[in-house]
């Protein structure tokens, strides 16, 4: 049968289009919508990559030495923070520990070492796993992601975008200013969904930016340029740990080129945690026995 697409049917797959096969009483009225391929063949590759490489990282665990002392022979299964893995004793082969190694680099480093930008981060494009992937979490959606290195090896450039990327409510003012996005950035937008998610709302949620004459673009770059380094800073950062201001004004001084300390920002992390003595036991999240 032949198809041709049908622009004006309504399709609720976001980018997808829509097509009405011809001569088939059946799909008269019936839209079907069609991914982008090539997207589709992209972000699975990019799984499968990462798939890999946490293999060969497992793989070379195996057989490596601890404090000259303790020879890893086999993999256990997963834990809170990286992989558990059984070791022996080189002098007493019978006697044996588990060791468990930190992955202080988690999923977010580990996207970004491997040269590529997110540039959407928010709550929705973030999934926990289910069952034996209880304690994991995925990152979905690369439709926005970059490579922020050049085939040369050499970073990209800071050029002018023509509109901004991202998430109004989360993006950088580096996007409001419709400038070349980094590394920096989706770390920006790491820190206010912290921060959101620690007071339930942002100052520059819910503007009325037609009562102020704007865009909404222009109306949050506005209310966002004053929350973080203008005369209300000190509000935004109120009723913050320490820890988090820290966070968050670590992420605001990087520049574009700079490579970020994440093991800094992680030990911070998990100075919250043992400060407000939250568990790490994935056992107790509400969903992990789904």
């Amino acid at each position: 049968k032949q198809h041709r697409y049908a622009t004006n049917l309504p399709s609720n797959s976001g980018g997808g289009k829509n097509i009405l096969a011809n001569n088939s009483p059946a799909a008269v009225g019936m839209s079907i919508a069609v991914d982008n391929i090539h997207e589709q063949q992209q972000q699975l590759q990019m799984q499968q990559q990462h798939q890999q490489q946490q293999h060969q990282q497992q793989n070379c665990m195996l057989k490596e030495m601890v404090n000259d002392r303790w020879r890893i022979i086999e993999r256990l299964g997963s834990g809170t923070f990286g992989d558990v893995y059984r070791a022996v004793d080189i002098k007493c082969e019978t006697q044996s520990v588990a060791v468990k190694r930190e992955t202080h680099s988690h999923g977010k480093e580990r996207t970004l070492s491997r040269e590529k930008g997110y540039l959407d981060i928010k709550p929705d494009n973030f999934l926990m796993g289910v069952g034996k992937t209880s304690n994991t979490l995925y990152i979905i959606d690369f439709g926005l992601a970059i490579t922020y290195r050049m085939p040369n090896g050499q970073h990209n450039p800071m050029l002018k975008e023509r509109s901004l990327v991202g998430t109004p409510r989360y993006c950088s003012l580096n996007a409001h200013n419709k400038l070349s996005l980094s590394r920096r950035d989706d770390l920006i937008s790491l820190a206010y969904i912290l921060i959101y998610f620690i007071k339930g709302h942002l100052p520059w949620q819910g503007l009325k930016y037609k009562e102020m004459g704007l865009s909404l673009d222009e109306a949050v770059r506005q209310v966002k340029t004053d929350y973080t380094s203008g005369q209300k800073a000190a509000e935004l950062r109120k009723d913050l740990c320490h820890q988090m201001v820290q966070f968050l004004d670590y992420t605001l001084n990087l520049r574009y080129m700079d490579e970020p300390d994440y093991g800094h920002l992680c030990r911070l992390l998990g100075d919250i945690m043992r400060t407000n003595q939250w568990s790490y036991d994935m056992t107790q999240l509400d969903w992990y026995n789904i």
